[in-house]
């Protein structure tokens, strides 16, 4: 009764969402039976990506459907990449693109809350990890806002890394995987939320180090 009920028979449904592959699986199957078509087409590159038109887009789904939904894709996704045709499949692979952001951010934030507790310049620290071995896409872009505690404009926020690393933890369950490295990303993330922290920006999750401004 919503975003369903306004499609038309051989339309093409572009479901962007970060859910589960059960879910995606589902909607598909509706969708199959009011006669249009479905595609599983996570996206990745946050905020920036989407006003940039360089977001990541890992899309599933029958390749007629691929080429027609094609043209409108590229207005807002720099990279384009077509997992297979069974729905389900883009949504599993954002799950996995989720596991490795949940736990380089509740690293990241590790990392420099423990240089914050060693007395080290976290201004210089950041710049010397952003340049060697250490660094990666989420120390460069949440490091910063860590570095000056500046969590209340958030772009993601700490309680979507809850939802998306339950994502991760419930998919992990499914096949007996023990995505250890996740669960304790995750253990940071509930227990930033639980703090009160869950609407703000998601590298506040290093605040679960230190309390003290």
């Amino acid at each position: 009764d919503g975003a369903f009920a306004g499609m038309h028979p051989g339309s093409v449904f572009v479901d962007h969402t970060t859910a589960s592959a059960d879910i995606a699986r589902q909607l598909s199957a509706a969708a199959t039976e009011r006669g249009f078509a479905f595609l599983d087409a996570p996206v990745s590159g946050g905020q920036a990506g989407a006003e940039n038109g360089t977001l990541t887009i890992m899309v599933a789904g029958k390749p007629e459907y691929v080429t027609k939904a094609r043209p409108v894709l590229e207005c807002f996704g720099s990279g384009i990449y077509v997992l297979g045709e069974q729905p389900g499949m883009g949504s599993q692979m954002k799950v996995i693109n989720q596991l490795l952001c949940g736990v380089h951010i509740a690293a990241a934030g590790e990392a420099l809350a423990m240089a914050k507790s060693q007395g080290l310049p976290l201004p210089i620290t950041l710049e010397i990890l952003r340049k060697g071995a250490a660094n990666s896409w989420m120390l460069s872009d949440r490091g910063p806002r860590m570095v000056e505690e500046n969590f209340d404009k958030p772009t993601s926020a700490i309680d979507i890394f809850v939802k998306d690393l339950s994502l991760v933890l419930d998919a992990a369950r499914e096949k007996k995987f023990p995505a250890t490295l996740a669960h304790a990303a995750y253990l940071e993330f509930i227990q930033a939320s639980a703090r009160g922290l869950g609407s703000l920006d998601d590298s506040a999750v290093t605040t679960n180090y230190h309390f003290e401004k």
